[in-house]
């Protein structure tokens, strides 16, 4: 995402990383065209004047689609007080209902439990591992794929989620009120996941001594105006487990945020193999409540 001044006012230009298609770009755009209608608080793009939304530009990998944006408000949040984390779960909880309701479709991926394996390979692709932490890994994610596939696929479980809810993503203008930015990620999955990604991240790092709190805040706004997923609870270590492998595999990758130079020694990937068989060692059975 690219901040660019003009005479006419500040834009974002989102230039979307391979292999997002422009046909994925233009999906989100019109997800975010529903979302402006049904009154949601969020950044919609600036359409082009022969029509649509996405526009693809050479680069130096190939052709990549990119999406327009007028100025989003500037301050991203913190979340580090309980008021705010209740705001956010409204939020949140106001989008997952509005796709449900207006039964807004686009053309967004879905959700795979056997993406996990995936993870796997990209890691064993990217650094040499011992057999034994290979057929671990393999192991971990086969539980995953396990868990996952037992989950609902309907509403209100499963659903659009944002797909990448991270503090920079979450905007706040000068009365305090929260923005949506930056669909690029938006998917058909499981809105547990959502909502544990703002568990273990969001409202872990500003005040992790408040962690608990903030999250009692969070689910309390989310569950006033949505259907907070039966199984969120129950589902804390699995996502715990699959968001470290998804973590391994993008730095394992062949092309990462930081261009493919993510320094694998840096990380130890070994040893983050070896606490990921440990966690998978720790896993008790999955019982929904």
């Amino acid at each position: 995402m690219y901040q660019i001044v003009t005479d006419a006012g500040i834009f974002y230009l989102k230039i979307a990383r391979p292999p997002t298609t422009k046909a994925r770009c233009e999906a989100e755009a019109l997800l975010l065209v529903d979302l402006v209608a049904a009154k949601l608080p969020v950044v919609c793009p600036i359409p082009l004047r022969q029509g649509g939304y996405a526009q693809e530009i050479s680069a130096g990998e190939g052709v990549r689609p990119t999406l327009l944006f007028p100025a989003a408000p500037l301050s991203p949040v913190q979340l580090s007080d309980p008021d705010q984390a209740r705001q956010f779960g409204q939020l949140l909880a106001n989008f997952h209902e509005i796709t449900d309701r207006r039964a807004i479709d686009p053309d967004l991926p879905k959700a795979d439990p056997r993406g996990a394996f995936q993870w796997i390979e990209q890691i064993v692709a990217g650094i040499d591992l011992s057999s034994e932490l290979r057929d671990g890994l393999y192991r971990a994610a086969d539980k995953i794929v396990q868990i996952y596939s037992t989950l609902p696929q309907s509403a209100p479980a499963y659903g659009i989620i944002h797909g990448d809810l991270a503090r920079c993503n979450i905007r706040q203008d000068a009365d305090g009120r929260l923005t949506l930015f930056d669909f690029g990620a938006a998917q058909y999955g499981w809105r547990a996941n959502e909502l544990l990604n703002v568990w273990s991240t969001m409202l872990s790092q500003p005040a992790p001594q408040r962690h608990e709190e903030l999250w009692a805040a969070f689910i309390c706004g989310y569950s006033s105006l949505g259907t907070l997923p039966k199984n969120t609870e129950a589902l804390k270590p699995f996502y715990r487990l699959a968001r470290k492998l998804a973590t391994m595999a993008y730095i394992c990758g062949t092309l990462t945020l930081r261009r493919g130079i993510e320094p694998i020694s840096e990380n130890n990937i070994a040893q983050q193999a070896n606490e990921v068989i440990q966690m998978f060692g720790g896993l008790s059975s999955f019982q929904e409540h």
